[in-house]
């Protein structure tokens, strides 16, 4: 578990494990003032840290962090793309085997098998940005939107969620309303699951654009690191999130009123923490 003060840009504290226990460690060690201080909290949609987090700090602003949300929204495509890829590979089983070489011109077509390959190189040019599309990725989008209707219409939805971000707050608002409706009316499965999770989590979305903050923070401050090791600094400590390290100097002169709280699946190794962690 990672803690950054949005504003010092610096560490505020780190420890093991990815449970309720160590974010309520964290609270706890920051006290019950300097909890009443604190105006923002940007995490991930980890329901234990959105419950201790309003436990903690009624008083602050909880945001989702963007990234998470538009991941959920590319989980979601490639589900459905993962589907139509194995109905494609079905239907290539049903299809006439070729033997090795060059078909004979009167072979017969295996339009299943074809597009089976074709699918399942496709994933990023699902995933990726549009603007960041290379030539061949963008043929290959055009050819699912002209032979995969569905599939091009979960697209569609992954791309709208990620564009509200960059929307003005009022318009974002009135564009997640009809974005929520076209998921629930969409018909796609993995879509109609996602815009439940987006109504339960809409206030903090709305909040991470109206007070333009995310967990990208932490994320910019990973530096590779060629040995994964612990090391201590000068009035510091080193990091270590398998073969990433994140550092920062424990002190600050200012109290840390907006957080960023990160959890990690792979826990880091932290140097043992002093009473000037949590500031």
């Amino acid at each position: 578990m990672v803690v950054v003060d949005h504003d010092a840009r610096r560490l505020v504290w780190a420890a093991p494990g990815r449970t309720s226990a160590t974010v309520r460690e964290f609270f706890d060690l920051l006290g019950a003032d300097r909890c009443a201080r604190i105006t923002h909290v940007s995490a991930d949609g980890a329901d234990f840290i959105d419950t201790i987090v309003a436990q903690a700090c009624p008083g602050a602003v909880r945001v989702a962090d963007p990234f998470h949300v538009v991941k959920w929204a590319s989980e979601a495509l490639d589900e459905v793309r993962r589907g139509a890829w194995n109905d494609a590979r079905r239907l290539a089983r049903a299809e006439p085997e070729r033997g090795r070489g060059r078909p004979r011109a009167d072979a017969p077509p295996r339009p299943g098998s074809e597009r089976a390959v074709a699918l399942k190189g496709a994933r990023y040019s699902l995933w990726k940005n549009p603007q960041n599309l290379s030539e061949n990725q963008q043929v290959k989008l055009a050819w699912i939107a002209a032979t995969d209707p569905r599939l091009y219409r979960a697209y569609l939805l992954k791309e709208g969620l990620r564009t509200i971000f960059a929307m003005p707050y009022n318009d974002a608002v009135e564009a997640l309303e009809k974005w929520i409706g076209w998921a629930r009316r969409s018909r796609i499965p993995s879509f109609v699951k996602l815009q439940k999770s987006i109504v339960k989590h809409q206030a903090r979305i709305l909040a991470a654009i109206k007070h333009n903050l995310s967990n990208g923070l932490i994320e910019s401050t990973i530096i590779w690191s060629p040995r994964g090791t612990v090391s201590d600094v000068a009035d510091g400590a080193v990091l270590v999130r398998r073969r990433h390290v994140i550092w920062s100097l424990y002190t600050t002169e200012t109290p840390a009123n907006r957080l960023v709280v990160a959890a990690f699946s792979s826990a880091p190794s932290v140097a043992p923490a002093t009473s000037r962690t949590c500031v």
